[in-house]
């Protein structure tokens, strides 16, 4: 009796952690200098709407903060945990949300780039992109 409770244990357990993950990295300036406001709530909004999604799609949701309270609002720092970004299935997904400031380098920009707070540093949508590709995520 032993065996099989144990042995469904470890099915139970194989099973969950090969179940796709919702890869939630929340990107925000949550303390603006500008009009010195510190606000959380926003990135709790976005997460809550995203862990809906998650259990709708039947997928475990691993959120990422990035702000300047915990891990400062950094383009490094954004860099350096996409790099770190571990996708294990190939029906993942990673989701890159961002609340900052950006700004439109050319008249006819189409996309602006987004501003981070170590050094004025900008980052384009694409340095994002080319970061994400290489890890063959679902979406």
């Amino acid at each position: 009796m032993k065996i099989k409770i144990l042995f469904f244990f470890l099915i139970t357990i194989a099973a969950f952690a090969q179940r796709p993950k919702m890869h939630l990295i929340i990107a925000a300036d949550v303390e603006d200098n500008a009009y010195t406001v510190r606000n959380f709530s926003k990135e709790e909004k976005i997460k809550n709407m995203f862990s809906l999604v998650s259990a709708e799609l039947g997928f475990n949701l691993q959120t990422k903060y990035l702000h300047t309270y915990n891990y400062g609002f950094s383009a490094k720092g954004v860099l350096d945990t996409l790099s770190k970004l571990k996708i294990l299935t190939l029906d993942d997904i990673v989701i890159f949300y961002y609340l900052g400031r950006g700004y439109y380098n050319e008249q006819n920009a189409k996309v602006p780039l987004l501003e981070f707070q170590d050094t004025k540093k900008m980052l384009s949508f694409d340095q994002i992109r080319k970061k994400l590709i290489p890890l063959k995520a679902r979406l």
